[in-house]
């Protein structure tokens, strides 16, 4: 329950229904070549948190993750880097793995979860899951990965860095399409936000929002693909609209 109640604050400090349409999921760097040097280094495999995942129904799926911390790292510019490893586990067996990095100058930030890909997806289909990990306030940077359960483990789809602050700052958008209650399909895309101006009491300010790296998943014998739809690290689209349909739940 620790990982909900982790969450609830970090969406009510916010607060705001953006935060909580878009900050409830979340996700993490993969891992890449590390250029420092070690200062920390476990000689064993340290469990630092677990939570239990909802079931899902008809079939044999994952049912546990355990994160497990590897080693930590200092670069010449203060930041540390820790080392993981997200494990996956069916009645007590590993059954996936996958390693992940977390970057941080002073205070590591929490673990948590969301098994759906956003509020506005049938929350019967628990097969997505996202893991987050960032310091629970406004205006840090979070490390957020989304994966696709199934019976032979997880596969990591996307990866991301999100950011909000009072509900402005950049994060990751979710558009599924289902079929029969079941995601066949969705878009994603790097959004993000600020206001024009001053905040205003009655909502009629303007936020100017961007979109990039609009990409088509899809599914393909079992397994998520994607198809880049626009040309990579570049806006693509610019709008201007007022808070109150930026804040809107729709």
């Amino acid at each position: 329950m620790k990982y909900y109640l982790l969450l609830l604050i970090f969406c009510f400090s916010c607060t705001d229904k953006k935060a909580e349409k878009n900050e409830e999921i979340v996700a993490i760097a993969e891992t890449s070549e590390s250029k420092t040097n070690d200062v920390e280094e476990s000689p064993k495999e340290k469990i630092i948190d677990k939570f239990d995942l909802e079931a899902i129904p008809n079939g044999n799926f994952p049912n546990e993750v355990k994160i497990v911390n590897l080693r930590k790292t200092l670069d010449k510019d203060s930041i540390t880097t820790g080392f993981y490893t997200i494990d996956f586990y069916r009645n007590g067996k590993k059954i996936d793995s996958h390693p992940i990095q977390i970057e941080y100058r002073e205070t590591q930030g929490e673990w948590y979860f969301n098994q759906s890909l956003g509020e506005e997806t049938d929350q019967s289909n628990k097969c997505f899951l996202i893991i987050g990990n960032g310091y629970a306030a406004c205006g840090y940077s979070h490390k957020k990965a989304l994966f696709y359960l199934s019976e032979n483990g997880a596969q990591l789809i996307q990866t991301w860095d999100s950011m909000l602050d009072s509900g402005f700052g950049n994060y990751m958008d979710f558009i599924p399409k289902s079929s029969n209650g079941k995601i066949i399909s969705f878009v994603s895309r790097s959004v993000e936000a600020s206001p024009e101006d001053a905040i205003t009491e009655n909502g009629d300010g303007n936020v100017l929002v961007s979109y990039a790296d609009s990409t088509y998943n899809f599914i393909e014998n079992n397994r998520w693909k994607k198809k880049l739809l626009t040309p990579k690290g570049k806006i693509y689209r610019e709008e201007k609209i007022t808070e109150k349909k930026y804040f809107e739940v729709k």
